[in-house]
């Protein structure tokens, strides 16, 4: 255990944790068979081999309307109906159950977290949903289901009542992201904690949520790596508290490796490991 991450451990014991805020990736969700996108074997790497030149132009509106049976095929490929949240799905749940989580901030489209039990006001699913689908035209809300279901005309899901192409609640490249920023910068001004899980945090503007970090938050990274992107927050914080004629701010706690076991063995630390074996035994909620 790193010094950083021992006086974190404390800090939950003591009690000087009292709000925290939770920015995840595709990687809490690799665990559950769903493919992340930019590793190497994940999604895009899957769509190249199968002839997908340009994978991120899939996820556009026009796409969509240029090559539907191409969308549709890749939109199976992400179905969660049958997949189960993970242990760091059940880590994040247990934030909430003991009145810890300030707001859980969410890249993945998949709704494991709904699925676990995160409450909606808690929870802002920054790129969209899968568990929501609606007609591009007319924006009518369909059964998720419909998404998979083709048309007897063409081949592709079509709205009921306008025939529109149906589409999942996800953002597509070039759209707004689904937040308030103001609701996003009291969160990140006002927690003890943000814990940044399972995300490389190259993708603009979700990666740009840690330059909202107030000085005296901690940070804790569960990941594979450490994102490039939280060199230059710590450079930030360094300075801010040299003009100020304050300590330098502690770095940041890193948990090196698999999201699930580091979160598994961090709610051992914590005295939570029962809450966790218990939520991976309950029913996943419906998404």
């Amino acid at each position: 255990m790193s010094n950083e991450v021992a006086e974190l451990v404390e800090d939950f014991h003591e009690g000087r944790i009292k709000q925290v805020v939770v920015l995840s990736g595709a990687g809490i969700s690799v665990s559950a068979n769903l493919p992340d996108f930019r590793s190497p074997g994940g999604l895009y790497d899957q769509m190249r081999k199968q002839g997908i030149a340009t994978p991120e132009s899939v996820f556009t509106a026009d796409f969509m309307v240029e090559h539907p049976n191409i969308f549709y095929k890749v939109m199976r490929q992400l179905r969660t109906e049958d997949i189960h949240p993970t242990p760091t799905h059940c880590f994040i749940r247990l934030l909430q159950d003991k009145g810890l989580l300030t707001r859980c901030y969410t890249q993945n489209i998949d709704g494991l977290e709904r699925k676990v039990g995160i409450q909606e006001r808690k929870l802002t699913e920054a790129h969209g949903t899968l568990s929501r689908v609606l007609c591009a035209k007319c924006k009518k809300e369909h059964p998720k289901e419909k998404l998979y279901q083709s048309n007897d005309t063409d081949g592709v899901p079509r709205c009921e009542e306008c025939k529109g192409l149906l589409r999942p609640d996800i953002v597509f490249f070039g759209e707004n992201l689904n937040w308030s920023y103001p609701e996003v910068k009291a969160d990140l001004e006002n927690v003890d904690l943000v814990i940044v899980m399972g995300t490389s945090l190259m993708v603009n503007p979700f990666a740009g949520l840690v330059n909202l970090i107030k000085n005296g938050c901690a940070i804790l990274v569960v990941n594979r790596f450490m994102p490039k992107t939280l060199f230059s927050v710590r450079r930030r914080r360094a300075m801010a508290a040299k003009l100020r004629g304050k300590p330098p701010p502690r770095k940041e706690a890193f948990m090196q490796g698999d999201c699930d076991m580091s979160l598994v063995w961090l709610a051992n630390e914590l005295g939570w490991n029962d809450d966790v074996e218990g939520l991976l035994k309950e029913k996943p909620q419906k998404s």
